[in-house]
């Protein structure tokens, strides 16, 4: 119908997407949360008939580390719907994990979108600080502000999560954490 040739594909992966986002876990092999943007991913690409491509790259020896369940893929969607959306063709989401140099884990989501101008940049920084979702004065950036609160709620001020964007040359949100290969904590 849409020019896409596997719609029993797709209809796996909508599944999958939708398991995965139900599931009770609150932390995730990276592997599983790399599984789930891939999945992700094929919806998107077949939605927006090739015109966006989400390309992962993920160390090897991360895979087994845990981190905080759909932390990635609301930062995907943004790139999409935010920065990529209007964009006619080459549109590119880059979502990297790696092990930075201090042996913390590196999560960074980058397009190759529209940008966000300086005011509106800093207005979304200190939304996510400072609102608190659904507040009378919250912040329209509630993905961004649901994720950091989450993340700093679990590791406190062992998180890091820096926002950057110039107009006209896209955006990129980086997550440090630290590594970590403990049980998952569920409940």
């Amino acid at each position: 119908y849409h020019e896409c040739d596997d719609v029993a594909g797709l209809t796996v992966a909508l599944s999958n997407v939708l398991r995965y986002a139900v599931k009770g876990e609150n932390l995730v092999l990276i592997q599983d949360e790399v599984n789930y943007i891939r999945e992700y991913a094929k919806i998107i690409e077949c939605r927006f008939f090739g015109r966006i491509r989400i390309c992962l790259y993920i160390e090897e020896s991360v895979k087994e580390h845990r981190i905080a369940k759909l932390i990635l893929q609301p930062l995907v969607e943004n790139a999409v719907f935010h920065g990529l959306e209007t964009k006619l063709s080459g549109g590119k989401v880059d979502v990297k994990i790696s092990t930075r140099e201090d042996g913390r884990l590196q999560l960074s989501v980058e397009d190759n979108g529209c940008g966000i101008g300086q005011e509106r940049l800093d207005e979304i920084r200190r939304s996510m600080i400072y609102d608190e979702i659904g507040s009378e004065n919250g912040s329209q950036s509630v993905g961004l502000v649901n994720i950091y609160q989450r993340l700093k709620l679990l590791y406190g001020e062992e998180m890091g999560m820096e926002l950057e964007s110039r107009r006209g040359q896209g955006t990129r949100v980086t997550i440090t954490l630290p590594a970590g290969k403990e049980e998952v904590k569920n409940g």
